[in-house]
């Protein structure tokens, strides 16, 4: 259903974006990762239009949840990280508490449990301080 809608050269680029996560996450949840990675396209950093905190926080959670179903935990945590600040500056509550679970699968899959709640610790220590 998704896909046809891709095909429409007709949508806003924030459009574009948001059906392409759709159709990214659909293709994770079958877990069909050659596809989602298609769907996704390359990293955010790569876009040369200015795109919304929130799209960004989701497209760069995208990434990291590829990233770590590829194994690759490092990386995936580099990109959780980006998404959460990008939901931060958003003050996108979904995208920040997505962005924090994603972490934490992430440093579980290396073994650092500790590591989230050090984090959220940090990050709330830098909140207080502003």
């Amino acid at each position: 259903m998704l896909a046809p809608a891709l095909r429409t050269s007709s949508l806003p680029r924030e459009d574009e974006l948001a059906v392409r996560s759709m159709l990214a996450e659909a293709w994770l949840l079958q877990d069909d990762l050659d596809q989602a990675a298609t769907a996704l396209g390359r990293t955010p950093d790569s876009l040369r239009e200015t795109v919304s905190p929130g799209r960004l926080s989701v497209l760069w959670r995208l990434h990291g949840r590829l990233a770590s179903a590829r194994g690759d935990q490092s990386r995936a945590i580099g990109f959780h990280t980006r998404s959460l600040k990008q939901a931060e500056l958003a003050h996108y509550s979904r995208a920040i508490g997505l962005a924090h679970y994603e972490l934490g699968q992430c440093y579980r899959q290396v073994g650092d449990v500790a590591a989230p709640g050090e984090r959220s610790s940090s990050l709330a220590a830098e909140q207080r301080d502003h």
